[in-house]
């Protein structure tokens, strides 16, 4: 997997969460205004898979990841289970870090790329099971910055209310 971070999905991480010399001001022709979280520079990863099922784990709470870059691959094909969708709020630092930004259903051989701390879960799994392939990647010399101490300086904002998940 460490190969795969280095010569794949580096430039990808580039590309949506890197410097401004690297990052995509579009993405499939739509306006893509990401910012600097380390993406032209992962070096370190945490890679694990997980199921979901009913009567098993059912679902994830809403939470952020301890990295800057995460890579979500769906293994499962989508015919395969029935719900499980995740769901995206603000990242954890915005006043909107509870409100409900978009939701996803998963599927066999894409990858869902959101920065680690943006909040997110997974919702109940309704029927089947559902897999993914989780990349959680980190940028030491961008965790070594003043932006990210900038940005991670700030305890969770709790002001404002959530959105209800279902």
């Amino acid at each position: 997997f460490s190969a795969f971070l280095k010569y794949v999905l580096l430039p990808v991480g580039a590309r949506l969460f890197g410097d401004d010399r690297d990052r995509s001001r579009a993405v499939g022709g739509a306006a893509h205004a990401g910012e600097d979280w380390g993406g032209s520079s992962l070096d370190d990863h945490h890679t694990f898979v997980v199921q979901y099922a009913k009567g098993r784990d059912t679902h994830l709470d809403m939470h952020i990841d301890e990295c800057d870059v995460t890579f979500n691959f769906g293994l499962t094909d989508a015919a395969h289970f029935a719900g499980n969708d995740l769901t995206f709020c603000g990242m954890y630092y915005a006043d909107t870090h509870r409100r409900r930004s978009a939701t996803y259903k998963h599927a066999r051989g894409r990858c869902v790329v959101p920065r680690g701390k943006r909040r997110h879960g997974a919702l109940d799994i309704e029927d089947g099971e559902r897999a993914s392939l989780i990349m959680w990647t980190k940028s030491s010399s961008f965790r070594a910055t003043a932006e990210y101490a900038r940005r991670n300086v700030r305890a969770l904002n709790h002001s404002g209310g959530a959105d209800r998940v279902r």
